[in-house]
């Protein structure tokens, strides 16, 4: 005879380990399982009996057990072989370990600028982010303001509070709901000046972000983020108070927002109200980074570096 442990349809899910237990019992002492079910392990015994006398009492019971590790989300034990046996049962059991989170993916990464002098600063996402995707924004003025933060956005990072700052500097950063696809980011200033604004949407689950800024270099700075090592989008950025200035090149190894910079009027150089902001990234598990330089042709006043970790 056999017996079929029933198919089991856990919630369709990724899962890091899954542990499939397979187990068969029937009234019946002396006809032990024989065989698992195929390609299961057996346990040691593969049958355990209450009883070594024979018969078909109600008090006896014959129980056998086997498991498998499987990937996947849906499994079917088949069955276990017995000579004989009454009133037979069978279950199936999945034990499966913590679910594995999607990878950190740069869906979306660009530059932008609005060549108005104002002190509304806003932004329109591109695209439509998925819930749980981590949104993400630098706004560089081309010299220092006050910045105010957008209502329901996190702050990685605000010149305001960074005494001694010489530009206007803002970071913010966003868990998607899944509803800001075409909409507006507004961040506002003390007073009227230009802004320029990098962002980057990250998918596969993050939840923490953190910043690193050298005020008075370019140079996006070495950033050691809480945590250790982890699978990390690293997102970079080299801002100047300018208004001509062009960046060819990102840092070795990252990948170039579309487009790769961005700035207010093409006219004079240093004007105050002016900003260059050049923008990059690359996705790499590590516990610190130190990105490199981005290429300019020419350089500017108030120079900043900006290194971002979404983990």
């Amino acid at each position: 005879m056999t017996m079929d442990p029933p198919a089991a349809a856990p919630t369709p899910e990724a899962y890091a380990t899954t542990s499939v237990l397979a187990f068969a019992c029937n009234e019946r002492a002396n006809f032990p399982f024989t065989a698992p079910p195929t390609s299961y392990n057996p346990a040691v015994p593969l049958s355990s009996v209450s009883s070594s006398s024979g018969g078909s009492s109600g008090s006896h019971v014959t129980i056998g057990a086997a498991h498998i590790d499987l990937p996947g989300t849906t499994f079917d034990p088949a069955t276990f072989e017995a000579g004989f046996g009454y009133a037979p049962s069978a279950i199936t059991v999945t034990v499966r370990g913590n679910p594995v989170s999607s990878p950190i993916a740069v869906e979306q990464a660009t530059t932008a600028t609005k060549d108005l002098n104002t002190q509304t600063h806003e932004f329109d996402i591109p695209g439509s982010p998925s819930e749980g995707d981590m949104l993400v924004a630098v706004f560089r003025t081309g010299n220092l303001r006050a910045w105010t933060p957008p209502a329901g956005w996190s702050v990685a990072y605000n010149s305001n509070d960074d005494v001694g700052a010489t530009a206007g500097l803002l970071v913010i950063f966003k868990v998607s709901d899944g509803s800001e696809g075409e909409t507006t980011i507004t961040a506002t200033t003390d007073a009227i000046t230009r802004a320029t604004v990098a962002f980057w949407q990250v998918s596969g689950d993050p939840t923490v972000v953190q910043a690193t800024v050298d005020d008075g270099n370019a140079v996006p700075p070495n950033h050691t983020p809480a945590g250790g090592s982890a699978q990390t989008a690293w997102l970079v950025a080299s801002t100047y108070q300018r208004s001509n200035a062009s960046a060819s090149a990102v840092p070795a190894g990252y990948t170039a927002n579309t487009p790769l910079h961005q700035g207010n009027l093409s006219t004079g150089s240093t004007s105050s109200a002016h900003s260059r902001l050049a923008a990059a990234y690359k996705v790499a598990e590590a516990a610190s980074e130190t990105p490199g330089s981005f290429t300019w042709d020419i350089g500017g006043t108030l120079p900043t570096g900006v290194t971002i970790s979404v983990r």
